[in-house]
């Protein structure tokens, strides 16, 4: 039997989650520029004297991905000759960035969440197309192109008028994060592959005393995740996105959005753990650490962010999203968040700064990541961490990736955060109907693009 809620523990929790948040942030979403041509030339091994790299990074200098990218420069500068200044200015890196950009400092690459990076610095121009580059061989490795070390379609994700500027160095997915003790307890056998068996298993976890799903209620990105997903494999990917691009707003009469409004609203008023509504990031989350509920679904971050805060018992999984019957999309088609590298334009020594990227990219490193910094991984043949091994399972059985929100974050943040996102907090919480969110989505997307 699981034991009792332990109230120092949930203070314990709060406290230490509030210092890790890996929330995502959208970037408005400029103008495409034309791309910038690279120059095609010889893969640096000894560096002309005095090149030093400005890297510009997205981590704080206290996390761990902060201690393991300072060993690559090491490392690369042990190798190469070639030094790599870190400049460590955590989430706000690009907005930095930019700034710094149009003061006329000399930035060489950065790194950032995929979705805004692709949105914002990458469509104004300011990356570097690296395709010409992309059959050097993977560092360590003669005769391996660089670009066969990827999963699949990676490459492909935030590509910009056919050329590749993002390099992915950190994978997330989202699951439904559990604990494998509850569905023992509760006699699970066989996981849930459809909606209809997830609400059963809801059910059964249920009848143990056990609340089947903790919500950060609070966290409107955090709620959305439900209603993407189901809109997903109701009508496949790209479908959300397309009503939220259509000026007429004639695409909200599809009765795909009343119905997974209906499925999620079923899920709160009999599965969500009560009182969510009034939660504050992160205590949705602590209730899952101190076995309160059994499951949520949140990105692969999670495992980590509470492996200090679950009794040493806890034993993690990750279920992927239960397929719909009848639906179009499958159970099988994922969500993918990358963080990538990207070279900026304006470098005196962009193929130097692609070395770099080769070389935190190579095997060995990229085992380290994965390792020290509780990540998933872009390259296929390394596995992710114990804590987020069905992670990995889920890319490697992945049949399509699709954008988180359906790529409405990415192309539409203005809308996703002042449209989307609150208007469905509604529904989703119980303050209006299905029928009343869809009619207010229709009438809100038309008259957002009659201003956009």
């Amino acid at each position: 039997m699981k034991t009792a809620a332990r109230l120092t523990l949930a203070i314990v929790t709060i406290t230490a989650l509030l210092l890790t948040s890996c929330g995502p942030k959208a970037t408005p979403t400029p103008t495409p520029v034309k791309a910038t041509p690279i120059p095609v030339e010889a893969t640096p091994t000894t560096a002309p004297e005095g090149i030093t790299l400005e890297f510009w990074s997205m981590w704080n200098e206290p996390e761990p991905q902060a201690a393991v990218l300072k060993k690559y420069a090491e490392g690369f500068e042990a190798e190469t000759g070639i030094k790599v200044n870190i400049t460590f200015n955590g989430r706000e890196n690009q907005t930095l960035l930019r700034t710094a950009l149009g003061a006329g400092t000399k930035i060489d690459l950065m790194d950032q969440d995929g979705a805004p990076l692709a949105g914002g610095l990458m469509k104004e121009g300011q990356g570097y197309a690296l395709d010409d580059w992309l059959d050097e061989d993977a560092w360590g490795e003669e005769g391996r192109p660089f670009g066969d070390i990827f999963s699949p379609g990676l490459l492909e994700q935030f590509q910009l008028e056919g050329k590749t500027y993002l390099i992915p160095h950190t994978l997330i997915t989202y699951a439904i994060w559990y604990d494998k003790r509850d569905f023992a307890e509760a006699g699970i056998e066989a996981l849930p592959e459809t909606w209809d068996e997830f609400l059963e298993t809801c059910e059964k976890i249920k009848a143990t005393g056990v609340e089947p799903i903790a919500q950060d209620a609070g966290v409107p990105f955090y709620n959305i995740i439900w209603f993407f997903y189901l809109v997903e494999r109701l009508k496949g990917p790209g479908f959300l996105l397309a009503a939220a691009e259509d000026p007429t707003g004639k695409l909200w009469d599809d009765p795909a959005f009343v119905k997974a409004a209906e499925m999620e609203r079923e899920l709160w008023d009999n599965y969500v753990i009560e009182g969510a509504e009034g939660f504050a990031w992160p205590q949705g989350q602590a209730t899952l650490a101190d076995d309160i509920s059994a499951m949520e679904l949140c990105g692969s971050w999670l495992p980590n962010e509470l492996k200090d805060a679950v009794d040493p018992e806890f034993e993690w999984g990750g279920l992927p999203f239960p397929a719909v019957e009848g639906g179009e999309g499958k159970g099988t088609d994922i969500p993918v968040v990358m963080l990538d590298f990207m070279v900026l334009k304006d470098s005196e020594y962009p193929h130097e700064a692609f070395a770099f990227i080769r070389y935190c990219l190579s095997k060995e490193n990229v085992k380290i990541w994965a390792d020290e910094t509780i990540s998933g991984v872009p390259r296929k043949d390394v596995d992710f961490p114990d804590l987020i091994a069905d992670a990995k399972v889920m890319f490697d059985n992945a049949t399509a990736f699709f954008d988180e929100v359906d790529g409405v974050v990415f192309k539409h943040a203005e809308y996703a955060n002042d449209v989307l996102f609150p208007t469905h907090d509604e529904v989703f919480m119980g303050r209006t109907t299905p029928e009343e969110f869809v009619a207010r989505m229709k009438e809100l997307t038309i008259t957002y693009w009659e201003t956009h």
